[in-house]
């Protein structure tokens, strides 16, 4: 007899971490999320949702079929992007969330 797979809230396995860095470089906030089905993801930055765009891309990869991992990548930091970030997983099942901090460090003259 067959049993039917029932649904997981999502779950982090890997939290995102702080991140301290320069000015102009590029950062990777990544988090590895469980759940069935499949967590969709969504980013914020200090509450507020991120987009993609020019400097922001997220990246999306498939570990197995009950785990994914997600990447946020900011490319040519600035001071604006210094915050907290959250990963936000939902499915039908329930939520997780994950914060990790921004930290951008100026250059130096």
């Amino acid at each position: 007899m067959e049993i039917e797979d029932r649904g997981a809230a999502p779950e982090i396995l890997r939290p995102c971490r702080n991140i301290l860095t320069m000015e102009g470089h590029t950062v990777y906030f990544q988090c590895k999320v469980a759940g069935v089905p499949l967590p969709k993801v969504t980013w914020y930055k200090d509450d507020v949702e991120v987009r993609e765009c020019g400097n922001v891309t997220f990246e999306e990869s498939c570990v197995d079929d009950r785990t994914v991992l997600v990447t946020m990548v900011i490319m040519n930091v600035r001071m604006g992007d210094h915050g907290c970030y959250t990963c936000h997983a939902v499915n039908a099942s329930g939520e997780a969330v994950c914060h990790a901090y921004l930290d951008v460090q100026g250059a130096k003259r």
